[in-house]
């Protein structure tokens, strides 16, 4: 069944899919990964919705808790090798939208923000937004860094036996995924939810989607097998917070997904317990029962992951 697949793949993908040659890819203990995420929670256009970065003022800002959720990344990475016997390699580039459009044009900080504190553990770097000068845009509009440029950039680090991460917006993630394997795509509508995970393996030199079904159709629903959960469910009758051990009724070690897909405003004297996990939603997931929590609203599953300090 695995070589159909990999058949299967080969016709689909063709050279649009930038299929790296296999005689260039090397023997490592791991698997490179290409991660595909939208930014964390984003505060609504107003007076006080400003960053500033390089001394250039933007009208985009992250929330309190879509900062916390930022600085999860590393941590939700590092644990998702569990789920994949730590045979995942490590992250060693980091990619985000620039700020600022291929025109001069100021455009949104959220991606830059939601991607930075990784690449500052990862690569001792702020994110890449530029590639030969060119800014990245997140259509690949006019001027821009082509697919073409990203893929030259970031398919050596693959080679190398590292791990590639990029940070979009929701309307870009369509174009990004067709950038990276056309014969994948994420459809536009309804959007990405904000705690997607797409991730593509790095395969005898192809980018095999991971969650992809087998033939004769592997594209349906490879894009649903993976979210972001969170310890945080405001509806918790012992503490909003799963915490790190406790008794059965205390429901520790519990990360909850949500139908939105966005956290819920969480005080940010709080902010510090915000722990977050991927889950598989497919399998070793736990549906709520009726009588966990009352009135759970959005809140449809959970899965259970160690804590990690």
């Amino acid at each position: 069944m695995k070589m159909l697949r990999v058949a299967v793949l080969f016709m689909l993908c063709g050279s649009v899919s930038y299929g790296i040659p296999p005689s260039a890819v090397a023997e490592f203990p791991c698997t490179a990964v290409i991660y595909l995420f939208r930014h964390a929670e984003d505060a609504a256009p107003g007076p006080n919705t400003k960053t500033i970065l390089d001394g250039v003022t933007y009208s985009s800002k992250l929330h309190p808790w879509g900062d916390a959720h930022a600085a999860l990344y590393n941590d939700m990475i590092t644990s998702l090798g569990t789920l994949f016997n730590d045979t995942l390699c490590p992250v060693g580039k980091v990619y985000t939208v620039s700020p600022t459009k291929p025109n001069g044009e100021l455009g949104s900080t959220n991606p830059y923000k939601t991607a930075q504190p990784l690449a500052l553990l990862t690569m001792n770097a702020n994110p890449i937004i530029t590639i030969g000068q060119k800014r990245i845009d997140e259509h690949f509009g006019l001027g821009g860094v082509t697919p073409d440029e990203l893929h030259a950039d970031y398919a050596p680090i693959l080679r190398d036996g590292l791990s590639v991460a990029f940070f979009w917006t929701s309307q870009g993630l369509p174009d990004l995924a067709l950038a990276i394997n056309s014969a994948f795509p994420i459809p536009a509508t309804p959007k990405p939810l904000r705690n997607s995970v797409f991730m593509y393996k790095y395969f005898f030199g192809f980018l095999d989607p991971i969650g992809a079904g087998e033939p004769p159709d592997p594209r349906s629903k490879w894009y649903d097998k993976y979210r972001q959960c969170f310890n945080y469910n405001p509806n918790r009758r012992k503490g909003k917070f799963s915490p790190l051990d406790g008794t059965d009724a205390e429901r520790p070690g519990e990360f909850y997904c949500s139908n939105s897909g966005t956290l819920p405003i969480i005080p940010s004297k709080d902010l510090w317990q915000l722990r977050g996990r991927i889950c598989d939603i497919t399998s070793g997931f736990h549906a709520l029962p009726s009588d966990a929590f009352s009135g759970y609203g959005e809140y449809y599953g959970y899965c259970t992951a160690p804590y990690y300090r």
